[in-house]
């Protein structure tokens, strides 16, 4: 009898591990293979002022939102896409004229075809960056302090400025990034977290599906239970 709770404890162990999801994981978009490259954009939940002259706060909040998030078991590195008085957005995401990474939103869904400027930078986007890092649509206005084209603002307008660029993340025209509509540094205003490129791993040994790992543990546990009843016989 105590053999027999045993096995039912174990079972029951077994089926709720193989049911649980890991949280805060994200998964290539559909369509890539393996070796593809991509990265994952989102709008914060959070809000800040735009008056720090460095990037540590825009930073420090992005990475703070999407902590614990992975991809293929590892944490990500995520940064803030805005520009100060010395550094460009497209440069502070680790992009120049030479890279050409699809990016998309956590649900998967395209926002652009590449991060430079002739995607990201264009002027035009795909699909708004509309989404926070759970997926959950976020709409208002972000700090950026950058042109349409991925460049600072000059004079007043990087963030640290007085009336930095800003965007509205609900829109998909230069827009999302860009206004030279005046509004001061002390506001509060989300901002945009972007990933650091993530590489669609290439195809291993196939791993058995949850149900069917349960099913052959409970194959073997039944032929456990049938063998030692029959030694006890």
């Amino acid at each position: 009898m105590k053999l027999c709770r045993f096995v039912l404890t174990l079972i029951v162990a077994t089926s709720l591990a193989a049911g649980t999801a890991s949280a805060g994981s994200i998964s290539a978009p559909s369509g890539l293979n393996p070796g593809d490259q991509f990265r994952i954009v989102f709008v914060t939940d959070g809000t800040t002022k735009a008056t720090d002259t460095t990037f540590t706060t825009y930073d420090n909040l992005v990475q703070s939102e999407a902590s614990g998030t992975t991809y293929n078991g590892n944490s990500i590195t995520w940064t803030a896409i805005v520009s100060t008085s010395t550094v460009n957005a497209i440069d502070h995401i680790g992009d120049s004229t030479t890279s050409s990474i699809p990016v998309y939103l956590v649900d998967g869904t395209k926002v652009t075809a590449s991060d430079n400027t002739s995607g990201l930078w264009s002027g035009t986007l795909l699909h708004s960056i509309s989404e926070d890092i759970q997926g959950v649509s976020t709409v208002g206005g972000v700090w950026s302090g950058t042109n349409y084209n991925g460049s600072k603002g000059s004079g007043v307008r990087p963030v640290g400025g007085t009336s930095p660029f800003h965007g509205n993340s609900g829109v998909i025209d230069l827009s999302w990034i860009y206004s030279p509509s005046t509004l001061v540094n002390s506001t509060q205003q989300h901002l945009y977290g972007i990933s650091e490129v993530l590489t669609v791993p290439s195809a291993t040994a196939a791993v058995p599906e949850p149900s069917t790992a349960v099913l052959a543990g409970l194959g073997g546990l039944v032929a456990l239970v049938y063998s030692l009843k029959r030694k006890r016989n």
